[in-house]
């Protein structure tokens, strides 16, 4: 009888979480996403870390929409001797977009903090106030903490990139999301606990 009785609390408990399932799956992923309005600032600043291209393409928005008159382009990695911020520019200016009005970062940086410290450090030198940071929308609430802590002076305005390999309302039903679910909040807690 003990057996049948933890048995069928084992079922209903299963049951109740198989039947909310998607609303405990579409807050995780909310949880990771926290943008800002965009406003008039200094200069847009596009982080690297994008194959799509999304991040420079809202950039190039951001500046046709006139809430900078420059943008920075982040992007050390190294895709077949080809750094990824050159990339995005060439990229982008297929696209329409200014190539004189957008300045590739060579700054050698492997991590969102790396990249905080090197654009703050561009920034202060320029005596710049306000600045948009565009990243992928899952990579935006995580960002936005490290940029704002290393540089507690300036204004960070976040802007989200949106990511087809990251639908927010069904990113469990594609591989690639999974994995860029599982990354960013291995490396949220990972900030949390300073690592």
């Amino acid at each position: 009888m003990r057996k049948l009785k933890l048995a069928l609390a084992l079922l209903i408990v299963g049951t109740s979480i198989w039947l909310v399932r998607k609303p405990i799956l579409v807050a995780a992923a909310e949880y990771l996403v926290r943008t800002d309005s965009p406003k008039k600032a200094d200069v847009i600043v596009v982080l690297g870390g994008d194959g799509s291209g999304s991040r420079i393409l809202e950039g190039c928005k951001l500046l046709a929409a006139g809430f900078a008159d420059q943008i920075w382009v982040s992007g050390s990695i190294s895709f077949y001797g080809r750094l990824e911020g050159d990339l995005a520019l060439e990229y982008a200016a297929s696209k329409g977009c200014p190539a004189a009005k957008m300045v590739p970062l060579r700054n050698p940086v492997d991590s969102t903090r790396d990249e905080a410290i090197a654009i703050g450090k561009m920034l202060h030198e320029r005596s710049f106030h306000r600045y948009l940071l565009v990243t992928s929308n899952f990579h935006t609430r995580r960002s936005g903490r490290v940029f704002r802590e290393i540089s507690p002076d300036l204004e960070a305005i976040v802007v989200a990139a949106e990511d087809e390999d990251f639908p927010v309302d069904r990113w469990w039903q594609m591989r690639h999301s999974r994995k860029i679910f599982f990354y960013e909040w291995v490396k949220t807690l990972s900030y949390w606990i300073g690592m």
